[in-house]
């Protein structure tokens, strides 16, 4: 179970800290965090990147500024350099500081500050941190922006390669300490190139392409670019975590997203009326629940439908299925609250009441849920680490249904993204159907699924 950031925080959702080692009062103490992780395998970020502006690094700079301390601060009239920010702009800000003029490196927003990760006061603060959550019980952190880490004037901050080695440092130190590492990267071939499987690690990264392209096929109801990406991504250099979506959004600026594929999920965005983040002139992010997405064009019970299908999808694929607790409650909060025109994202982290919760946990919905997750185990147990190949097939409207098999296992999945047409698939004589939903013997009615293997007894 990953935790997003629970400490004491200026901002951006938690995710500019102002102490690493306690936790917003609202939420409850540490005490808590040790409970949770006496009774799952927890993950909690490591926000390293930057810090917010209560944290003592930043109160320290502020109190007795310095161009040597744990931020990246330059005593100019202007920005040093013509980086520009993820989120658009510089990626200096400007303050006044004792009658002179600073620029202070704050690669996100306002709230969060850089911190030179190549300092020793600043990497011994995360090694004291890293055993906190150690000897804690936390299972696991989660690099948070570690594409980022790299801090040179006038060069790419995006994977440089200073950064490259500071992540790897620094999951060298959660290693050594016992935890298990996560990274904020793309599955691209420049994200895959930190920890790579040949390299000894066992970092997985992030696949951000695939939930932008279950969109798409959920929404056109054809499985052909759900078949491309499962092929081009099958063989990954490194561990993926397979994400439905995020707390973020819906990625569309990872390379292993093609050009048409992104052109096609923008109109549909146009089409949808859905809102897309635009960073630096380009469209950055998707920024709509999942399950509101599910349920476009379709009955209430077809958007539940689909949602259950993507999580199917999800279970069969190489890596870790990597999913985000709203979107399993079945939460839209397109429905009840409004859009931010300043920042889209900031609907996607409405709190999820512990009444809604429970409420969707209930009843016939919450029975399908679970019946839906065993399944995902079930298949799991079949799929890990086996060469799979994806094709597809369907009904009288084209394309609609994906296929994936395994010849060496000898197992077949197959779900069915149109909502008119059943789709008839031919499996072995000896093939056993273990794991379905409206699909019944080689018949999957629209937006079931069925997992066959073949059984020589």
């Amino acid at each position: 179970m990953h935790v997003l950031p629970v400490y004491p925080s200026s901002g951006d959702g938690g995710f500019a800290p102002d102490d690493w080692y306690s936790v917003r009062p609202e939420l409850g103490d540490w005490s808590l965090i040790k409970d949770w992780a006496r009774n799952r395998k927890l993950i909690l970020d490591g926000v390293y990147n930057h810090t917010g502006r209560g944290h003592k690094f930043v109160r320290e700079f502020f109190s007795f500024p310095t161009e040597s301390g744990p931020l990246y601060a330059f005593q100019a009239s202007s920005p040093p350099s013509s980086q520009t920010s993820p989120r658009g702009g510089s990626v200096f800000r400007e303050y006044h500081l004792q009658g002179r003029k600073w620029q202070l490196w704050q690669t996100f927003s306002k709230d969060s500050f850089d911190i030179r990760l190549s300092s020793p006061r600043v990497r011994d603060e995360i090694e004291r941190h890293l055993s906190f959550l150690a000897e804690s019980g936390i299972h696991g952190v989660r690099l948070d922006g570690c594409a980022y880490y790299g801090h040179r004037l006038s060069e790419e901050q995006f994977h440089n390669s200073e950064g490259l080695g500071l992540a790897c440092e620094i999951a060298r130190m959660a290693n050594t300490v016992g935890l298990t590492v996560f990274a904020q990267l793309d599955a691209d071939p420049a994200g895959a190139a930190y920890f790579p499987r040949a390299a000894g690690w066992a970092v997985p990264v992030v696949d951000y392409a695939y939930s932008a392209v279950l969109v798409l096929s959920l929404l056109s109801q054809s499985a052909l670019s759900l078949k491309d990406h499962i092929n081009r991504t099958k063989a990954l250099p490194c561990d993926a975590l397979r994400p439905p979506r995020t707390h973020d959004g819906i990625l569309l600026q990872s390379d292993q997203l093609t050009q048409e594929e992104f052109r096609e999920i923008v109109a549909l965005a146009t089409q949808w009326h859905l809102p897309v983040r635009i960073v630096n002139g380009d469209a950055y992010e998707l920024n709509s629940s999942f399950p509101f997405i599910c349920n476009l064009g379709v009955s209430s019970e077809q958007g539940w439908s689909r949602l259950l299908l993507s999580l199917a999808v999800t279970a069969i694929l190489p890596g870790i299925p990597y999913l985000y607790l709203p979107m399993l409650a079945n939460h839209q909060p397109e429905t009840t609250h409004e859009r931010q025109d300043g920042d889209p994202r900031s609907l996607n982290r409405t709190r999820l009441s512990f009444e809604f919760l429970q409420a969707s946990l209930q009843g016939a919905s919450g029975r399908e849920l679970r019946k839906v997750l065993t399944d995902m185990a079930t298949m799991q147990s079949h799929v890990s680490n086996s060469a799979i190949n994806a094709t597809t097939t369907g009904g009288p409207s084209g394309d609609s249904a994906l296929l994936v098999h395994n010849h060496e296992s000898r197992w077949t999945f197959v779900c069915n993204l149109s909502t008119a047409d059943t789709v008839t698939i031919l499996t072995p004589a000896n093939s056993k159907l273990i794991c379905s939903r409206n699909a019944k013997g080689n018949c999957v009615s629209p937006l079931g699924y069925g997992f066959w293997i073949e059984d020589d007894q």
